[in-house]
């Protein structure tokens, strides 16, 4: 194989590599809020929230002056009906495991560097 095509070909290797990132499960809201961290979008002042139903963890950070609402589930299913449930009246970061709720620019920045899915409210 000529140089050539053996570059082409890991250029393709690499962009389809990153085209194909999935969005992460965490453990619990402070690695979520690193995960945001990490991804540029600020998570400062992590406030635990109570258990609810569906909710296995929930808890509020601030990015500048937004406030986001990180909530983590036991299942998709958990997450699927908390959905449903009229939780959708914020945009939504939705990952495997995890919502991320708040002001839309913020919340899609948020999708994006977590490979979530965005959506906002239906009006």
């Amino acid at each position: 194989m000529s140089r050539a095509a053996a570059a082409l070909l890991a250029t393709a290797l690499l962009v389809l590599g990153a085209c194909s990132q999935e969005a992460k499960t965490y453990e619990d809201a402070a690695s979520l809020a690193r995960a945001l961290d990490d991804a540029g979008i600020a998570c400062e002042s992590l406030e635990p929230g109570p258990r609810a139903e569906l909710v296995s963890e929930q808890a509020t950070c601030t990015s500048g002056e937004d406030e986001l609402g990180l909530y983590l589930f036991d299942s998709e299913g958990d997450r699927d009906n908390w959905l449903k449930l009229g939780a959708r009246i914020e945009a939504t970061a939705v990952g495997p495991n995890w919502v991320v709720t708040g002001e839309a620019s913020t919340v899609e920045r948020a999708a994006d560097g977590l490979n979530a899915t965005y959506d906002t409210p239906s009006s």
